[in-house]
């Protein structure tokens, strides 16, 4: 009874492993698209738009070797444009939170945003 479940656990963690391109571009599109999500505000509400196909998700997940990394995130090069194959990489979760602080406290204080 004990192997089976841990059998049917081990099944799903690693279908989330290999599908998970697929769950990152699912939460950006959300953040982009729907109004009741938590972070529409900061992307959606801004007027960013999710323009990037599940397959471009994969092409880049491959192309900048995502899985090695430990808490892969789909960063915007340029963070005033679109999500678009050609303005998105894959980076460390870490550096993307300290590139979000520093965008932060670069603005001015008077600056929405």
């Amino acid at each position: 009874m004990v192997k089976a479940a841990t059998k049917q656990r081990n099944k799903y963690v690693n279908r989330w492993k290999l599908n998970r391109w697929k769950r990152i571009r699912s939460w950006v599109y959300s953040r982009c698209t729907y109004p009741n999500q938590r972070k529409y505000e900061m992307y959606g509400g801004k007027g960013i738009r999710c323009l990037i196909s599940w397959f471009e998700v994969a092409q880049i997940w491959f192309r900048d070797a995502a899985w090695m990394m430990r808490e892969p995130h789909l960063d915007r090069i340029d963070p005033e444009k679109h999500y678009e194959f050609s303005n998105c990489r894959f980076i460390e979760g870490t550096l993307n939170r300290q590139l979000a602080r520093r965008a932060v406290r670069s603005r001015e204080p008077g600056e929405e945003g």
